[in-house]
């Protein structure tokens, strides 16, 4: 699975996009989600994952967090998304839905400027 960002280009950016179809991939990330929702994990390095690249050195890091903040980043580089645990679990079921193959795209985040968004194809 692909990660990139989009400061511009689409009138949704700034976007931190997650890409990728291949269904093992999204088990991975539902698995490792709710690791974080289970209180297991605090924090979850997306990019350091089998199989998610991030595009530029880009580094996607989950964490657990008392409030909803989104996507933030200090360097367009290295962005954390930080979320309740009651966030992180509907974030599972957007991921759940969206391995159905009806389904593109799924906005995961919309909290910060920066939106989280997950599709099957770079396009959405």
């Amino acid at each position: 699975m692909g990660i990139r960002y989009l400061k511009k280009g689409s009138p949704d950016c700034p976007i931190l996009q997650m890409y990728g179809d291949q269904i093992e991939d999204y088990d991975l990330l539902i698995a490792e989600i709710s690791k974080l929702v289970s209180g297991e994990n605090g924090k979850l390095d997306i990019t350091g994952l089998k199989n998610f690249n991030g595009q530029s050195n880009t580094k996607l890091i989950f964490t657990v967090s008392a409030t909803d903040i989104g996507v933030i980043t200090n360097d367009e580089v290295t962005f954390t998304c930080c979320l309740r645990k009651h966030s992180w679990s509907q974030v599972i079921e957007k991921l759940i839905i969206l391995k159905q193959p009806t389904l593109g795209y799924n906005w995961l985040d919309e909290t910060s400027n920066i939106s989280l968004l997950l599709s099957k194809r770079t396009s959405w």
